[in-house]
């Protein structure tokens, strides 16, 4: 039986801005601040999302919201905000994608 998560943190870790600005250490810090909540939140690196410029990044599934996390502040407030309170951290959304249509 596989394991059900509420959210799914993606983070960048290519090799041009998001490695350089440390996308696996983000990743890393983000579990260490999840905590218990960390049970609830599957981790996971890419090499690249194609997003360099805007580095590092990370995206929050099934949310569909693209974050610029370019410090620890900036990790903390997305961790605290969004996967544990459940709250777009609007201040460092890079774009999100549009809401699934209902089927029918």
């Amino acid at each position: 039986m596989s394991k059900e998560y509420q959210r799914h943190l993606i983070a960048c870790d290519g090799d041009d801005c998001c490695k350089d600005g440390g996308g696996s250490e983000l990743l890393k810090s983000a579990k260490k601040m999840l905590g218990k909540a960390s049970k609830d939140v599957k981790c996971s690196k890419v090499s690249c999302l194609g997003q360099c410029k805007e580095g590092p990044v990370l995206l929050v599934y099934p949310d569909g919201v693209w974050y610029r996390c370019e410090d620890e502040k900036a990790l903390k407030r997305i961790v605290e905000k969004h996967l544990i309170g459940g709250k777009v951290v609007k201040k460092q959304v890079l774009f999100r994608m549009p809401a699934p249509a209902p089927k029918s």
